[in-house]
């Protein structure tokens, strides 16, 4: 696409986005896009020295001098290893390997496949002087922006290989509870008496924690608020209402007009004969003196007294300590057990199995006694959600909307 051109006689603003597209920065891009090729290769030629640019030849190859080895190998190599071999003249940023021309020897293949299989990572070789110094280009607004020339490295961090790592949780169980259960030595069809009887107290604990959290809403429900037949009634609402009112007799007319004519006072009346001559004053103010000094005493023999304390504080610093280290082991218990428990997934929570067990008086003395219980593939569900591998979900009882039933207009018409 080409470029606008404008008119001679317009003119633009130079803070103008527009004025951009007549500013002609081919040169620039050029001088910068040479100056970048010179970076990524082998340096800045304006910084190299002319033994770096040139090399004088002092001496004249022979070409009778040639071995002739040298001229039987060349005539030897096949062509299409020449397309093998390095043809640029720019130095190549890593380490190359020879290639074993026509495989002169199995023991110069072997060594070259074994250094490209052992070749981890290539050591980095040593740059120019010149390629290490930062170079200074020129922008459009006459700004000296600063480059690094460490090509190499950078080559080496963006084209090495990185391992791709899976996370973590993918090799991690939902649940340490296993798959399938060990049962409980009492459920099976001949136990032994020991195993039996703990099983039966294990759900006699299960039973007792029910009974308790039914008993706790009874209690909080059902006995705070009595029956209809204990409700209270008007007549007894009144009656509690209205008492201590009309149990008192009413009281003469002649108490009346004395209880009006008492004085009333708030304050006890004074007697000249019990006020405080100023010696008793004296001896009080000596009395209240000698009190504060003698709490002052005793809180000052307390403090000093607390030194013989120690063997208290060490009996209740030991004591704190063995609650810690008790408290740490339930804590460390809890955690353990919650690996097992299971989680929360949804609104709804797993409940958990009732226990199998049977009865002293059901158990049977043969298998062909034993009747089938409970269902396979209601267990195994189970065991998924205690797992965390499924979500609890409830039963959705939709309600079936009855249809109505009504008479068509057309058919009302018709008489037969």
């Amino acid at each position: 696409m080409d470029e606008p051109t404008f008119s001679k006689r317009r003119k633009l603003a130079r803070n103008k986005k527009k004025s951009w597209r007549g500013i002609d920065i081919s040169a620039t891009e050029e001088f910068l896009e040479d100056q970048r090729f010179q970076l990524r290769t082998t340096g800045l030629v304006a910084e190299k020295t002319d033994d770096q640019l040139f090399i004088v030849e002092r001496t004249v190859k022979d070409k009778s001098a040639e071995s002739v080895a040298t001229r039987r190998k060349a005539k030897t190599e096949l062509k299409c290893y020449s397309n093998l071999a390095n043809s640029s003249r720019i130095q190549c940023p890593r380490k190359e390997y020879p290639v074993a021309s026509n495989f002169e020897s199995k023991a110069v293949h072997r060594e070259v496949c074994s250094a490209r299989a052992t070749r981890r990572k290539p050591a980095p070789q040593k740059a120019d002087t010149t390629t290490q110094q930062t170079a200074t280009a020129q922008d459009l607004w006459g700004e000296e922006k600063k480059e690094t020339a460490d090509v190499e490295e950078h080559f080496m961090q963006v084209t090495k290989r990185t391992r791709v790592q899976t996370p973590k949780h993918v090799r991690r169980k939902a649940s340490a509870r296993p798959a399938v259960e060990v049962p409980h030595p009492g459920s099976s069809i001949n136990p032994a008496y020991d195993d039996h009887q703990d099983l039966l107290l294990k759900a006699y604990v299960v039973e007792q924690k029910k009974d308790k959290a039914e008993r706790k809403i009874f209690n909080a429900l059902d006995a705070r608020f009595p029956c209809v037949s204990e409700a209270p009634t008007q007549a007894s609402w009144l009656a509690e209402m209205s008492g201590g009112l009309f149990d008192s007799e009413h009281p003469s007319k002649e108490e009346e007009e004395g209880d009006i004519t008492k004085p009333i006072s708030i304050n006890p009346p004074v007697n000249r004969e019990k006020k405080k001559t100023p010696s008793e004053r004296k001896k009080a103010k000596a009395a209240k003196l000698l009190g504060q000094h003698m709490q002052q005493q005793k809180k000052v023999k307390g403090r000093e007294n607390k030194v013989f304390s120690i063997i208290k504080i060490r009996s209740e610093l030991a004591r704190e300590t063995r609650e810690m280290k008790k408290n740490a082991v339930l804590k460390a218990e809890k955690q353990e057990n919650k690996k097992y428990a299971p989680k929360k997934l949804g609104k709804f929570k797993v409940d958990e199995p009732e226990m199998e067990l049977k009865l002293s008086s059901e158990l049977v003395p043969n298998l062909r006694s034993v009747k089938p219980e409970g269902n396979l593939l209601e267990d195994r569900y189970r065991s998924m959600q205690m797992r965390n591998l499924v979500e609890p979900r409830a039963k959705v009882n939709k309600k079936k909307t009855k249809k109505k039933k009504f008479e068509k207009k057309s058919f009302r018409e018709i008489t037969v």
